[in-house]
């Protein structure tokens, strides 16, 4: 056993590699992790493989650090604490933020579900405080009415469906 580090990781990704490179050592495949780590088949080829389709949680990161048998230990990067060292002290900014840097479609999709809610919620809001209490409670009149419509429907085709397998 040697205390030097196989590998340096200085980001998301080489933690990846390091969990492909100690499963390599050790001569497993992805459907043994999978069995032996009671995971569902194929979640170690959608976190390790190729396509890296999933990520990784804390569960998992534990669970492979214990399966390949590895540690991962915190060293002082001397050359990254003298770029940084301004940084700390307050004098610049770390990462300048540009106006044109891209968002990620996958954010992007993340994102919109909560966006159109907030819209909605304003417009909902909007539209309320330019309505008279007597034009609301005729709006939310035929909502319910509308309501329970449906349910009278859904009720009628479910005593429907029961009827004719009945027979």
């Amino acid at each position: 056993m040697t205390d030097e580090p196989l590998v340096t990781i200085r980001r998301h990704q080489d933690i990846v590699e390091v969990f492909r490179l100690a499963k390599a050592m050790r001569g497993l495949t992805n459907e043994f992790v999978d069995d032996v780590g009671g995971l569902t088949k194929g979640h170690t080829d959608k976190i390790l493989g190729p396509t890296e389709f999933r990520s990784w949680g804390p569960t998992t990161f534990d669970l492979f650090c214990e399966l390949f048998a590895i540690e991962f230990r915190v060293f002082i990067d001397e050359a990254a604490a003298k770029r940084m060292a301004d940084v700390w002290e307050g004098r610049k900014r770390a990462v300048e933020i540009s106006e044109t840097r891209r968002i990620s479609v996958k954010l992007i999709e993340k994102a919109k579900p909560h966006v159109i809610a907030s819209m909605a919620r304003a417009g909902g809001t909007a539209s309320g405080a330019l309505r008279t209490g007597s034009q609301g409670s005729e709006i939310m009149r035929k909502l319910a009415k509308k309501g329970w419509r449906k349910r009278r429907k859904a009720a009628h085709r479910a005593r429907m469906r029961k009827k004719v397998n009945q027979e």
